[in-house]
């Protein structure tokens, strides 16, 4: 495996990530460039992006001998192999030691976002976000490992990677930004860190393979269509924490069969599982006051307990649940507007 790595505007730099890979580690190359048309923030005295390229494989090979006397001997069969490799480019943030991933190039199967990089001077870096669109429409990744120091994955990080089926995160991650991993419709998996805390709307939207998601107890907020149209989820799992879920988060998630609304939820916002044709078994939080517009329409729910915090059910909130045969009032439910069942 080759590791070129630069720095633009600086002089040399080693790599501190570990590269999971079959094939050896062989050499580093470092260099040093400068060009125009790159950013010239400076810190300490130094420039503003990192790059980092790793090469993996790739062999080619011909065989076959020309017969004797005159015969024709058999021909053998050339074969290319061409080598994956993965550019990482990053920005060092004004006055600080944090860098953010601003783009990955990659045609490898495998990527992992270090948690540090330590340049020439002994100084490390500490790679703290991924950007905006940073691998957006990208068809040959597989696995995302994201490094332990990545605080915040901004929007549309890795819209549109389609191959992409498994993604780790590391513990320090809290934010998901809008978009960031929407329409990669063969996620199959993903494995939050332990203090995540919001998750952006539509961060997740229309991955059809997803199939379960599990949120922990340290998460506030789910963004409005954050798991929309997600076919295949079956199992969701929301923290204890969480005090907000946006409207259609689970909107048209059809093979969804219960959920179970945290306790510091207050509102159950429109549609938010509009046309989830499968869920069965619905438990409201003991703090939900309103259930909004279209909350429930089309589910299969077959009975329905309302706790008493609950004042307000909107319009069409339960309309054409046509299995709904038992519904139990809270006392304090004082508003149920027109069709709301």
């Amino acid at each position: 495996m080759l590791n070129r790595t630069r720095i633009l505007f600086l002089t040399a730099v080693s790599v501190a990530a570990a590269i999971t890979a079959s094939a050896s580690f062989k050499s580093i190359s470092q260099a040093a460039s400068a060009s125009s048309s790159d950013p010239t923030g400076e810190i300490n005295g130094k420039g503003t992006r990192i790059e980092q390229t790793f090469t993996e494989g790739g062999s080619s090979g011909s065989s076959g001998n020309s017969g004797s006397s005159g015969n024709s001997g058999t021909s053998g069969s050339k074969t290319n192999s061409y080598p994956e490799e993965t550019t990482i480019i990053y920005r060092i943030e004004p006055h600080s030691e944090n860098l953010t991933v601003v783009e990955i190039s990659s045609t490898a199967k495998s990527v992992t976002i270090p948690a540090t990089v330590k340049a020439s001077d002994d100084n490390t870096y500490f790679v703290t976000a991924v950007g905006q669109n940073a691998m957006r429409i990208n068809s040959t990744v597989t696995s995302l490992t994201i490094g332990d120091n990545v605080t915040i994955i901004n929007d549309g990080a890795f819209r549109r990677a389609t191959a992409l089926t498994s993604v780790k995160t590391g513990n320090m991650l809290r934010t998901i930004g809008a978009d960031a991993f929407r329409h990669d419709v063969r996620l199959a998996s993903v494995t939050f860190g332990r203090n995540l805390q919001t998750i952006g709307p539509y961060a997740f939207a229309g991955n059809e393979s997803l199939k379960s998601v599990s949120i922990g107890n340290m998460a506030t907020a789910i963004g409005e269509g954050a798991f929309q149209n997600c076919l295949n989820l079956t199992s969701v799992k929301l923290g204890d924490s969480i005090s907000a879920i946006g409207g259609n988060a689970f909107r048209g998630d059809v093979s969804l069969t219960d959920i179970t609304i945290p306790f510091n939820v207050t509102r159950i916002e429109a549609s938010t599982f509009k046309g989830d044709k499968h869920l069965a078994k619905v438990s409201l939080g003991a703090r939900v006051n309103s259930i909004g517009p279209a909350a429930f329409r089309g589910t299969s729910i077959a009975s329905l307990e309302i706790p008493d915090s609950v004042s307000t059910i909107q319009q069409e909130a339960f309309s054409n649940c046509y299995h709904l045969a038992s519904v139990s009032f809270g006392a304090n439910t004082s508003v149920i507007e027109p069709s709301a069942f």
